[in-house]
C-alpha cells in the first residue's frame, strides 16, 4: 500500500530546490545569450542586460499536482554575492520559512546540488513545459503506509506547476515595475511591440543599433505587460535610458 499523494506534500526544502533550478536555468540561458554575441554591450560581465535601480526580487508560485494548494516562494537576489534569500509559504497559513540558498544545476541531467542554510541537499529536477518534477535524495516512498516502514519504492516525485512568475523592483512600493535599460548609447531601429502587449520570455521587443551592430532586446519573463516605450524608431538613446518598461498583469 502506497501513501496517497496528498499525504506527501512538498517541504520547504523541496520548493527551494525547484526554485533554485528555475532561477539557475534562467541565469544559464542569459549567460549563453551573452556568449553567443561577444560583441554585444550586454555580454560585458560588468553590466547586466537588465539594469535594476533597486534590489531585484521574484515571486514564484507553484501549484502542487493532485493537491488543492499553492505554494509561494519569495526570492531576493543578493547584490554582489552568490545565492538567494528565499521565503517559502503555503496557503495553509503555516508561516514563512526563510532560508539562504545557493547551488548548481545541470539542465541536461537534472542533477541539482543545493546548499540550504549551509546544509547540502541533492536530487534531480526535470522541467517539462511549465511543470517541474522534483526528486529529493533521501525522500523515498515506502510501502505499508506513511509511517516510513516497508520496502522503499524509490524516490518520491513531486510535480510542481510553475504559475505566475513575476519580476519586480524590491523598492518600487509594490508596483510590480520592471524596466530594461541600455548600458551604452545607441539608436532604435525597430520596435516590435506596442503598449499593452502581453509578451512571453524571449519575445523580441525592439532592436537597438550600438557599436555598429544591431542588438535584439527581448522580454525577460513570461506574462510581462508592456507599459511604456519611451523611444520611437530613429531616435537616439543615451547610456542608462529606459528602452521598455513593464507592469505586472495583476495591475490590468
Amino acid at each position: 500500500m502506497l501513501p496517497a499523494v496528498d499525504d506527501i506534500l512538498p517541504s520547504p526544502k523541496t520548493l527551494a530546490m525547484a526554485s533554485l533550478a528555475s532561477l539557475l536555468e534562467e541565469t544559464n540561458s542569459r549567460d549563453g545569450d551573452a556568449k553567443s554575441e561577444p560583441l554585444s554591450p550586454w555580454s560585458d560581465p560588468s553590466v547586466s542586460g537588465l539594469r535594476l535601480s533597486g534590489g531585484l526580487s521574484r515571486a514564484l508560485t507553484f501549484d502542487v499536482d493532485g493537491v488543492d494548494a499553492s505554494y509561494e516562494v519569495q526570492v531576493q537576489y543578493r547584490h554582489n554575492e552568490v545565492g538567494f534569500d528565499m521565503g517559502v509559504s503555503s496557503g495553509s497559513n503555516d508561516g514563512t520559512n526563510m532560508m539562504y540558498v545557493t547551488g548548481t544545476y545541470d539542465e541536461e541531467s537534472g542533477d541539482i546540488v543545493a546548499m540550504i542554510d549551509g546544509v547540502r541537499c541533492t536530487g534531480t529536477v526535470v522541467r517539462a513545459g511549465h511543470n517541474w518534477h522534483v526528486f529529493v535524495d533521501g525522500e523515498d516512498v515506502r510501502s505499508a503506509g506513511t509511517d516510513g516502514t516497508g520496502d522503499t519504492c524509490g524516490r518520491h516525485m513531486y510535480t510542481l506547476k510553475d504559475a505566475n512568475v513575476k519580476d519586480y523592483f524590491a523598492d518600487s512600493g509594490g508596483s510590480g515595475a520592471l524596466s530594461i535599460t541600455t548600458p551604452m548609447p545607441g539608436k532604435v531601429v525597430k520596435v516590435s511591440c506596442e503598449v499593452g502587449d502581453v509578451v512571453d520570455k524571449g519575445t523580441a521587443l525592439l532592436i537597438l543599433e550600438a557599436m555598429k551592430m544591431e542588438h535584439v532586446i527581448r522580454a525577460p519573463a513570461d506574462g510581462m505587460v508592456v507599459e511604456r516605450l519611451p523611444f520611437a524608431v530613429g531616435e537616439q538613446v543615451d547610456d542608462g535610458s529606459v528602452l521598455v518598461a513593464f507592469k505586472g498583469e495583476e495591475e490590468e
